[in-house]
Parts: structure tokens; C-alpha cells; sequence
């Protein structure tokens, strides 16, 4: 793990998908996206306002 950078690589890979899935954002029915390292969600709502 600490040999090949596996840690960084995973943050950098993960700041890189949220940037993504940051995008989808736009969309009326995304809530919300969020996550730590390659372990990422994306929030589906009926209504964005409320978040229900």
C-alpha cells in the first residue's frame, strides 16, 4: 500500500470522480453528492428544494 502510493492514489482518483458526479448537480433530481476517496454517492430527490 505505501510502496505503490495506493492512499494518494485513491484520494486523488476519488477528488477526481466527485468533480464528475459534482456535474450531475445540475440535474433537478440530484440532491446532493458526496464521498471520501473512491467511495462516492450521488443523492436521489423528488424535489430538490426539499431534499425529499
Amino acid at each position: 500500500i505505501e510502496r505503490e502510493n495506493l492512499l494518494e492514489n485513491s484520494r486523488l482518483m476519488g477528488e477526481r470522480l466527485k468533480e464528475g458526479f459534482g456535474k450531475l448537480l445540475d440535474f433537478s433530481i440530484v440532491g446532493d453528492v458526496r464521498g471520501r476517496g473512491l467511495l462516492c454517492g450521488v443523492e436521489i430527490v423528488k424535489d430538490k428544494a426539499t431534499r425529499e
